[in-house]
């Protein structure tokens, strides 16, 4: 509580400048540079501060210990952006099968892979237009930081192309009018930080509606990597609401053994690791395990595996935000999420 009011005062004291005589560098927190007082669950999909306003001839550094894109590339997700797409030579799943050896109704249908191309620069560090200009940074990508100079008034939007859903703006002015000091940015995004941890525990507490399972719940890029809530007791013959609950991470959910969907991860979601490398998005992602209405039991696909595709809340995509399945078994059933597992499962309770 104390950093808050004391990230407040900074605030006030360091509120405005007076015009600039020189140029200056702003930093822009790519999510939380610190987890303290974060709970484990959760983390900040968001640049702090989301909106900056600089000078002409300033410069804006991003920094994040995580992986992120900073990608000035307009309004409107160019397709060949998309971190997730359809495969370019047009190929289609084919091969896939359950545990009973019977092929998934997906085969025969678009194959999706992953653009690891997002990564690549795009443009220069000077902005100067509203051409597109991207750098990766984080620390697998060997860049901690990436630093852009803004050379030309007007507003820069921008976006992680990882995250959809996160963005930013950039708003720069003549040198006449007053901006925020770099300090008093950098106090602002410290504060935002520490507020975003309140609303974490905040997600976690809630309560939501009967029969309804939220993935992943998310307020203003603030993120939990956990179901809402984590065991849910229905009777047999219910069916359950399956929410997206983020619009920066997609999540899905999948019954069944750890095992065997350990394997079917394995086999079947091949992110590229070098020019030769097998490519493909899990096919459960994209279409999910089932035409619809999925009916789980016991012995669905042989094993009791049922999953619903990638679920989330951003425009930009065009993952669902709804998916049902219903119980016609009592039981318990753990499931997972096939994108960030084993981590984040959680159960259903089938009471009779």
């Amino acid at each position: 509580m104390k950093r808050v009011i004391f990230a407040a005062l900074a605030l006030v004291v360091l509120a405005v400048t007076a015009p600039a005589a020189f140029s200056a560098t702003y930093t822009v927190y790519a999510g939380e540079q610190s987890r303290h007082g974060a709970p484990a669950v959760a983390t900040q999909n968001r640049f702090m501060p989301g909106v900056v306003y600089v000078h002409v001839g300033d410069s804006v550094k991003f920094t994040t210990p995580s992986g992120h894109t900073v990608s000035f590339v307009g309004p409107t997700l160019p397709r060949q952006l998309a971190f997730i797409a359809p495969d370019p030579g047009g190929a289609t799943y084919a091969g896939v099968n359950d545990s009973a050896a019977a092929p998934f109704y997906f085969n025969g249908f678009a194959k999706y892979v992953y653009n690891v191309g997002v990564v690549a620069p795009i443009g220069s560090t000077t902005i100067s237009s509203h051409a597109r200009h991207s750098r990766a940074v984080g620390r697998d990508f060997g860049a901690p930081s990436v630093t852009f100079k803004f050379t030309r008034a007007g507003e820069y939007g921008y976006r992680c192309l990882f995250h959809p859903g996160m963005y930013g703006k950039i708003v720069v002015l003549p040198a006449t009018t007053p901006v925020r000091s770099p300090a008093a940015v950098t106090a602002r995004a410290d504060a935002q930080t520490l507020a975003g941890w309140t609303t974490a525990r905040t997600l976690i507490a809630a309560h939501h509606p009967a029969n309804t399972i939220v993935t992943g719940p998310e307020r203003n890029g603030v993120t939990i990597f956990a179901f809402a809530p984590q065991t849910l007791r229905v009777h047999v013959g219910t069916t359950v609401d399956f929410v997206a609950g983020s619009s920066t991470e997609p999540h899905n959910v999948g019954f069944g053994p750890l095992a065997w969907i350990r394997g079917f991860i394995g086999a079947n979601d091949l992110f590229p690791t070098g020019p030769a490398s097998p490519n493909q998005v899990d096919p459960v992602l994209i279409y999910g395990s089932d035409h619809t209405p999925r009916i789980h039991t016991a012995t669905s696909h042989g094993n009791g595996f049922i999953a619903t595709p990638a679920l989330d809340r951003a425009d930009s995509t065009p993952l669902r935000r709804l998916a049902r399945i219903t119980f016609t078994e009592a039981g318990t059933f753990t499931y997972y999420c096939m994108i960030h597992f084993p981590f984040m499962h959680g159960k259903v309770i089938v009471t009779p």
